[in-house]
């Protein structure tokens, strides 16, 4: 798993969830949001607002760059399980979507160490593919065709398919639309090292 994650943005974090905005690297570690998303689980508004479980999965997806290989493959569990649930209470939150989008994207990118945890996590290797990662992502793009983070991340997942032509359109076309949220820059850069690749 990568730093896909970290791009997502902090517009998604609700602020009755309590998570520190702005919340990155070191910052996000020291603030010991795995700790405050677990304490939450019980509260009956944490368990039925689809924002605050889009809100654990992302804060999750932020640290999976920062912990080992183990913590990673436990986070990509809790990530996955807090945005199928964001997804079955709010079918129309775009960002659901591209979360469940970039999980099946880096979980077929595992190395083989992270796929010996997952086994034992697991129990079996979830089913995650980049056809998955595409379907989702291109839900997203349907729901909010004007982020740019969808765009971008839908061309990385037909990269990793050899659909190149589709990719560099997506690509292409994240980087045409104007910077809305604070993260735009970071996709766009993204975007840009991807059509390399093209």
């Amino acid at each position: 798993m990568s730093s896909t994650y970290l791009a997502l943005p902090d517009s998604q974090i609700p602020e009755r969830s309590g998570f520190p905005f702005g919340a990155r690297g070191a910052g996000a570690k020291r603030f010991g949001l795995p700790s405050l998303v677990r304490g939450i689980p019980g509260d009956a508004w944490f368990t039925h607002c689809a924002k605050a479980q889009l809100s654990a999965a992302i804060c999750y997806g932020r640290l999976v760059s920062l912990v080992n290989a183990r913590t990673k493959v436990e986070y990509s569990r809790l990530i996955k399980q807090h945005a199928d649930l964001a997804l079955k209470l709010d079918a129309t939150d775009s960002y659901a979507w591209h979360v469940l989008g970039v999980w099946n994207y880096e979980m077929a990118k595992m190395g083989p160490l992270t796929r010996g945890f997952v086994r034992v996590i697991y129990g079996g290797m979830p089913t995650a593919s980049n056809e998955e990662a595409a379907r989702l992502l291109q839900k997203a793009v349907s729901l909010a065709p004007d982020r740019v983070s969808h765009h971008v991340e839908l061309g990385r997942a037909y990269l990793a398919l050899g659909m190149k032509d589709q990719a560099r359109t997506e690509l292409q076309r994240g980087l045409s639309l104007p910077n809305r949220e604070k993260d735009d820059p970071e996709s766009k850069k993204r975007a840009t090292e991807a059509l390399r690749d093209t």
